[in-house]
């Protein structure tokens, strides 16, 4: 029977050995122009880039990422991890309170007044 899947792997193998060379000098090119990297920082910028890179970094800290309030708030925010999976916004100066070990604990005050 036909599969697809394996079929596209074995064809994109070929291709990647057939071609290496012209692939390199191409990839080798577009990051040099500029275009890459413009593109690359344009979208580590944006609001959705920003939210990528702190769900690789929660990630890494095996975290989840699970946003549960749009940022409801104007100002510059962190996002507080208010369990293992769960996220919401918070304003930095607030964050910032109250840090150490026991900061989950010492923060659910502050998110209840904000999120009620």
């Amino acid at each position: 029977m036909f599969n697809k899947k394996e079929w596209m792997k074995n064809y994109c193998s070929k291709y990647y050995q057939n071609h290496k060379k012209e692939l390199q000098e191409y990839n080798k090119e577009y990051y040099y122009s500029g275009k890459g990297k413009e593109a690359n920082n344009k979208y580590l910028k944006s609001k959705k880039g920003k939210i990528a890179k702190l769900k690789i970094k929660s990630k890494r800290r095996k975290l989840g990422f699970n946003i549960l309030f749009e940022d409801i708030i104007d100002e510059k925010i962190n996002w507080h991890h208010i369990n293992n999976i769960d996220v919401v916004a918070i304003p930095i100066d607030l964050h910032q309170l109250y840090l150490g070990k026991n900061h989950r604990e010492n923060m659910e005050y502050i998110i209840k007044q904000i999120y009620r």
